[in-house]
């Protein structure tokens, strides 16, 4: 559920498709210099655009430290995945095995178990495409 910084947009787009990525890598700049040049612009257009909340206001931040708890965590399991084929190790939150209890794990500064995490889309999803 943690959102990347992207610029132009903050942190407001939240935790989209791919976005992972940046932290399995730990580039804080997947955009190269642009994330860079665009924290520096980026607050005061966010205000002129009429932008308010977490996107005006973290627009000029790009890299927190909550950024690197989440890469520590999202290393750790793609790591242990990479050499085990199971996620879970030494220091992270237990990461349970998919099954019918429908058990998602959500990656952020604290990460959670989410048990029927979107399930009512999910179902509908499952149910359009068992043809």
């Amino acid at each position: 559920d943690h959102a990347p910084f992207v610029p132009e947009y903050g942190r407001s787009l939240g935790a989209f498709h791919a976005a992972e990525i940046i932290y399995v890598f730990g580039n804080p700049s997947p955009f190269g210099e642009a994330a860079d040049d665009a924290a520096d612009t980026a607050a005061p257009e966010a205000a002129e655009a009429g932008a308010s909340g977490e996107a005006a206001e973290q627009a000029d931040a790009p890299w927190e430290a909550v950024d690197d708890q989440v890469v520590a965590t999202t290393q750790g399991y793609w790591v242990n995945f990479a050499k085990t084929g199971d996620p879970n190790g030494p220091g992270l939150p237990t990461w349970p095995r998919y099954d019918e209890q429908d058990i998602a794990m959500e990656i952020s500064a604290e990460p959670t178990q989410r048990p029927n995490f979107r399930k009512a889309k999910l179902d509908l999803h499952d149910a359009a495409n068992s043809f």
